[in-house]
């Protein structure tokens, strides 16, 4: 490590890395209790979250003009929606029905904004320099939040979506690291390309059929 990183570290102009911590606590040969404590409070220096009463306080515009900041800075954007479908991929009836029919409801007056968010999210998507990758689950497929007819359409909204296949921020590498890994664990089994569209539009057929 040189000596200006250590320099930056010291002056408080850089947070320390994990790893950074993990090497300087080897290096002065601290007591291992101690070192151990060093670590835990780098891992804490390394990682935002948000809770979501904190975030429901800031209001939504704020929230959403948060999120199309990240997506906005990030070229590559990966999501595991294990029980419904992300902002970013719902068609508006979808969005409307999700934060109306909520645990805690959004209040009328901030429905317009809402909907104004979620649209400028939505058109991210088409930029040619910015990829997402969206894990689901069967059951986020599955989950009926619109009527038959609402949810074919959203269904195949989302096969439409050409495809390469509370807010928690993590700086460190080694955590980056671990949840990449761990979202790689999960496609491993997941379907992919046309594989994917066509089980996505088999779903939007079942939902065409009660009809």
């Amino acid at each position: 490590m040189s000596q200006t990183k250590v320099s930056r570290i010291e002056t408080g102009h850089v947070v320390p890395s994990v790893t950074d911590v993990e090497l300087l606590v080897h290096a002065m040969q601290v007591d291992p209790d101690r070192g151990r404590e060093l670590v835990g409070l780098a891992r804490i220096a390394n990682t935002e979250h948000q809770p979501n009463r904190i975030m429901q306080r800031r209001g939504y515009g704020t929230r959403q003009r948060e999120h199309l900041a990240i997506e906005e800075q990030c070229r590559l954007r990966r999501q595991f929606l294990p029980t419904m479908l992300g902002g970013i991929t719902q068609i508006s009836a979808y969005t409307r029905r999700a934060v109306t029919d909520a645990v805690h409801p959004e209040p009328p007056e901030v429905i317009d904004e809402i909907m104004e968010g979620k649209a400028l999210r939505r058109a991210v998507l088409d930029r040619p320099d910015k990829q997402f990758e969206f894990l689901l689950t069967e059951g986020a497929l599955r989950w009926k939040m619109l009527d038959t007819a609402g949810m074919t359409d959203q269904l195949e909204h989302l096969a439409a979506i050409e495809d390469c296949t509370g807010l928690l921020m993590l700086r460190d590498p080694t955590d980056v690291r671990y949840y990449t890994e761990l979202f790689e664990l999960y496609r491993r089994y997941a379907l992919r390309g046309a594989d994917a569209r066509e089980f996505v539009l088999s779903v939007a057929e079942d939902f065409r059929r009660e009809s």
